[in-house]
């Protein structure tokens, strides 16, 4: 049986990989900027998703909610490209698509993990007051 938080991890995850995907093709390939910008553009395009890999892929609750976070950044910056820029709407309409569903995906993981991890806080308390209680009574 799998938890809420399992499966919000899956989408969380594939739209990360896409968001990254999409912006490396956005750069290099489909819409790239002047070759000195070029170098530029990817570090600070990718550099932050790049930093929170191993949290992504691990399922942490934490870098999951860092990520949503972070995914705002992207929304607005697609919805800026989208309004303002001289590039084809499609390519921010889709950065758009990605960067929203991280944002929803990674913070529903995040939310539910931190919800099951408390659950599981207060029974082992619960546990332990209970055997500390029943231990208390015998001596």
């Amino acid at each position: 049986m799998t938890t809420t938080a399992e499966r919000w991890r899956w989408p969380a995850l594939l739209a990360w990989i896409g968001l990254f995907a999409w912006l490396l093709a956005w750069i290099l390939w489909l819409a790239p900027p002047p070759a000195p910008l070029r170098a530029p553009a990817l570090i600070i395009a990718l550099g932050p998703l790049v930093w929170f890999r191993r949290g992504m892929i691990a399922g942490d609750a934490r870098t999951h909610a860092a990520v949503a976070v972070l995914a705002c950044l992207y929304v607005a910056h697609a919805a800026f490209e989208w309004v303002v820029a001289d590039v084809p709407r499609w390519l921010s309409g889709v950065a758009l698509l990605l960067a929203t569903a991280l944002l929803v995906a990674a913070a529903c993981h995040a939310r539910a993990r931190g919800r099951a991890e408390r659950r599981s806080t207060v029974r082992s308390k619960a546990a332990a007051d209970g055997a500390s209680a029943g231990s208390a009574g015998r001596s």
